[in-house]
């Protein structure tokens, strides 16, 4: 009798197929041979730091488990998978415009910043929709959540955009963003405080816009004859209009000046028209006027285990948490005064960075890389500064030095909400209420 061949035999069970994670960039991986050997470690030590808690630096400083956002992840699904999406995406860029450490891809960097704020404009434009003008902000500046908006991005000092604000308004209070080797050599105090800041998320984007209608203002996100993947779009103006056609804002620095720049563009536009009467139709029809045309969530997109989008069918980030605010109600009288904004001046997204942005209808579907941005005549400014890091590694030799290490709050730390949010981002609140 002839035995069965070898190749009979039972096959055992599948092998689970493992869970493969993006790994997370460097910070050190685009630095510059000949940076400052100050810089370096403070950059190895933050790594360092990370790894003890056994997570990276992108994860500790834009954190998503846990976090609680301005909205309900719950009832508003659609609008928790755009946010995950962004957040896991363009992260890595914005760990990079909060550090603005030397880089030898200077071009990379620039591109991927851009495609990060209109990414931005996107999910700005989804809850305008959703909410309506008012009713963002006002979940945005009077709830209690945590930092899930990412509000950094500033043009670099050097850039085309800065120094085109700077000519056009002369305005000394919209810093503009220095190459951190500069910082260093110029300035170490403020040097320190960045590097303290970066694994804290309710401080990392503290040189970032102060609020929403600022960054709307700076970036000239209100601006109807943008092109269109370079502003809010066509519906969220429209729902900006009718918000403030009909009522005050609550909040006078809500609404800047009406009778000049993008703001009576804005108003007096005739080609958003026809979007206004629609938006207003929807409305009276109890419809929705944001539309997600967005694929459903695939598993492919799991992330990291502090960062997966659901656990068990429920969204990992929490609802806002209720708070009682001390702020009085604004006086009538100041509600009808429409002031004008302080400090606004114009977009770090200069018409020379527009080519390079990747148009609405074709979102990378990539996770950035680790680069930083920059405009592009900003290469050969930050090589000038690149090669002065010698230099900078002597004179912060007497600078307080940043060896005892940065914070490093623990990821289910739930320190980083309430009050420091609420300080952190009703700056032009304080002037009105």
């Amino acid at each position: 009798m002839r035995r069965a061949s070898g190749s009979s035999k039972a096959a055992g069970p599948a092998k689970k197929k493992q869970r493969q994670l993006r790994r997370a960039p460097s910070i050190l991986q685009n630095l510059p041979a000949h940076v400052s050997a100050k810089l370096r470690v403070d950059l190895e030590k933050l790594e360092q730091a990370a790894a003890e808690l056994g997570t990276v630096v992108v994860r500790l400083a834009y954190r998503w488990c846990g976090q609680r956002a301005w909205y309900d992840p719950v009832e508003y699904r659609d609008l928790c998978l755009a946010h995950y999406r962004l957040v896991m995406q363009f992260r890595s860029v914005f760990l990079d415009c909060a550090l603005y450490a030397p880089t030898t891809k200077a071009n990379e960097r620039r591109k991927q910043k851009l495609n990060a704020i209109v990414a931005r404009f996107q999910f700005l434009s989804r809850n305008v929709e959703l909410f309506g003008y008012y009713g963002f902000l006002r979940l945005i500046e009077k709830g209690a959540h945590d930092n899930l908006m990412w509000l950094g991005g500033k043009a670099a000092k050097h850039s085309a955009s800065a120094k085109a604000a700077k000519a056009d308004h002369d305005e000394d209070d919209v810093p503009a963003q220095e190459d951190l080797a500069t910082v260093l050599r110029t300035n170490p105090s403020r040097y320190k405080v960045i590097i303290g800041r970066i694994l804290d998320p309710s401080r990392v984007d503290e040189d970032g816009y102060a609020s929403i209608p600022e960054l709307l203002e700076q970036t000239h996100a209100l601006d109807p004859t943008r092109p269109e993947h370079l502003r809010l779009s066509n519906r969220a103006l429209a729902r900006v209009v009718l918000d403030v056609q009909t009522s005050d804002p609550p909040y006078p620095n809500w609404v800047g000046n009406t009778n000049r720049g993008d703001w009576k563009k804005l108003l007096a536009s005739e080609d958003l028209q026809a979007t206004i009467d629609e938006v207003e139709q929807l409305l009276v029809n109890d419809k929705p006027v944001a539309v997600f045309n967005q694929k459903p969530f695939q598993d492919t997109e799991k992330g990291e285990d502090d960062s997966d989008y659901e656990i068990d069918g429920l969204p990992t980030i929490r609802p806002p948490t209720s708070r009682k605010t001390s702020v009085s109600p604004t006086p009538k009288a100041a509600q009808k005064k429409k002031l004008e904004h302080s400090g606004l001046s114009e977009s770090e997204a200069s018409e020379d960075e527009s080519s390079d942005a990747e148009p609405d209808d074709k979102p990378s579907d990539k996770t950035p890389k680790g680069s930083l941005y920059e405009s592009s005549d900003d290469d050969d400014e930050e090589e000038d500064d690149s090669s002065t890091n010698d230099k900078a590694s002597k004179e912060a030799a007497a600078t307080p030095s940043s060896s005892s290490g940065p914070k490093t709050p623990s990821p289910s730390d739930d320190k980083s909400g309430g009050k420091d949010h609420d300080n952190g981002r009703d700056k032009n609140l304080g002037k009105t209420s």
